[in-house]
């Protein structure tokens, strides 16, 4: 009788000597801490092979978790072979591109990993143009051929012809000036050529620090490999815990050891040549500041936003729509953008909130995009927002064994259409979109004649249940001033949003937002009620 196969471990390795993983196969390889003696191996062999060759022999494969993958021994190998041949498949520079990146390793295997810095750093900067695409790249031809110059006022300008008079052009800028953001964006983005350059170092810095300070390490944070033999070569740091919902960032002490500090160190090796003085921007927005706080209104208020406009460079911008200051705090990774006015009554701030619409109003139409306002709070004047929110507040997670319990894949047409409306109303950022959404539901549902039948559904069905609802004061304010639901949600609300033309409801009013924004969460009760109650989608929730 044969014996089953031995089931391999979860876990391939010693995470204790090591600060890498790789997740291969649903389960982790912890692979040897020897870049350096793996770089030594391929650099003697490339005197003799040639780098295809090399390293065909050296890479072994083999079951890893079930599955044929890279044997942990060969590793990094594997990274290497990824270096060495990320630019050069294909490429028309193939020899360049190869000779650049074994010029790269011998430096890289050099220890101390910080003198081997300052010579790679060296060597990146010396021949950058050819190694971020520079060179060959439509930009340049492009930049070079306009000759886009700028004028004392700031502004941008290029000559049709060589005798012609200057002509300003928006969105391009100087030869220089294009190719610093050309190399920048190479040395940031994580897919070019150049960052793979410090994403590899950044390894060997990596695994040089872990030799000489083990101590600094946790035990649970390892930085992952990529998992693509053709992917970029960069290492990511992962928490290798069961569960977090939290985000957090963490690196070890060495500057080294991060790719995005390797890339502000080259920059600003190829910028501290510039004789650009900024400093009359900062003087600029210090008076900005000054002018904003001493306008004289005693209160302001301060808005989250739900939109991805950025506005200038700078962590907040201040701009001027109709003669009133408002101070714009840009977005982040981790925040929503904010904006602040100032307001001469707390209690009463119609006029200033009814400028402002205009203003995002005209953001959406020039720029696209989305500009909403989302909360709020106000108070005393200060250099600060008073609002904060964060990008993810909450979510929700459900087990995947869970995520479609009892959902019957032979849903009606009617079924389809309503959870389509109620998805649509539940992602709209207009409030007003989202009230018609929930009204089409219930049209949909309660087909009308004479509005005898929907009159009659809200009265009988909605009301009764509804009404007892802690959360359903807005139902009976309707109610108090108006006896015919079915009336005011079809003639003061649908109607009023359908004919803003008529003034009876206005985007850009703030009370008329406040009132449908009240008025929504009535509305998707009677959906949802509707969705159970006429569409038979009870069974589904």
């Amino acid at each position: 009788m044969r014996k089953p196969p031995a089931q391999q471990s979860f876990e391939i390795g010693d995470p204790t000597k090591t600060p890498f993983v790789r997740f291969d196969g649903g389960g982790t390889v912890f692979p040897p801490n020897n870049i350096y003696a793996a770089t030594q191996i391929i650099l003697e062999g490339l005197k003799a092979h040639t780098a295809s060759d090399l390293f065909q022999g050296l890479i072994k494969k083999g079951l890893v978790h079930g599955q044929y993958r890279v044997l942990p021994d060969s590793t990094w190998f594997a990274v290497l072979n990824n270096f060495v041949h990320y630019h050069a498949r294909g490429a028309s520079n193939q020899r360049t591109s190869l000779d650049s990146c074994v010029g790269a390793l011998q430096i890289m295997a050099r220890q101390p990993c910080e003198d081997a810095w300052l010579e790679l750093r060296d060597y990146i900067v010396r021949d950058i143009d050819e190694l971020s695409g520079w060179n060959s790249s439509f930009l340049r031809q492009s930049t070079e051929q306009q000759q886009v110059f700028q004028g004392e006022d700031g502004n941008y300008y290029y000559r049709a012809d060589s005798d012609g008079e200057p002509v300003q052009i928006v969105g391009a800028k100087t030869t220089q000036e294009t190719r610093l953001d050309f190399i920048l964006s190479q040395l940031l983005v994580k897919t070019g050529f150049l960052r793979q350059f410090l994403g590899l170092f950044s390894m060997f810095a990596i695994a040089d620090d872990f030799e000489r300070n083990h101590a600094h390490y946790h035990a649970l944070i390892k930085a992952y490999l990529p998992d693509s033999e053709r992917g970029p070569i960069e290492c990511d740091w992962t928490f290798m815990h069961f569960d977090y919902s939290r985000s957090y960032l963490w690196r070890p002490r060495s500057n080294l050891c991060d790719p995005q500090w390797l890339a502000g160190d080259i920059f600003g090796t190829l910028t501290d040549v510039l004789d650009r003085d900024f400093w009359h921007r900062s003087v600029t927005l210090s008076t900005l500041d000054h002018d904003w706080l001493d306008d004289g209104l005693k209160f302001q208020m301060d808005y989250v936003l739900d939109t991805t406009l950025k506005i200038g460079t700078d962590a907040y911008a201040y701009v001027t729509f109709e003669g009133k200051v408002m101070r714009w705090i840009n977005g982040t990774a981790e925040a929503e953008a904010t904006i602040s006015i100032g307001v001469a009554n707390l209690h009463d701030h119609r006029a200033e909130d009814d400028q402002l619409n205009r203003f995002l109003s005209l953001l959406v139409w020039v720029h696209g995009g989305r500009a909403r306002i989302k909360e709020g709070v106000g108070g005393a004047r200060t250099a600060y927002s008073k609002i904060h929110s964060p990008r993810l507040l909450g979510g929700l997670r459900v087990d995947p064994g869970y995520l479609q319990r009892g959902t019957k894949l032979d849903l009606t047409k009617d079924q389809k259409l309503a959870l389509g409306l109620y998805r649509e109303a539940q992602n709209s950022s207009s409030t007003f979109y989202e009230f018609l959404s929930y009204y089409k539901i219930l049209e949909l549902a309660v087909p009308n004649k004479g509005h005898t039948p929907r009159r009659e559904w809200l009265s009988t069905v909605a009301i009764p249940k509804l009404a007892n609802l802690p959360h359903m004061g807005r139902l009976k304010e309707i109610l108090a001033t108006h006896s015919d639901l079915e009336q005011y949600l079809r003639e003061m609300k649908v109607n009023g949003i359908k004919h803003a033309i008529k003034k009876t409801v206005d985007p850009d009013n703030p009370l008329d937002q406040i009132s449908t924004t009240k008025d929504n969460d009535l509305m998707e009760e009677i959906a949802k009620l509707a969705m159970r109650d006429r569409l038979g989608l009870d069974k589904l929730a």
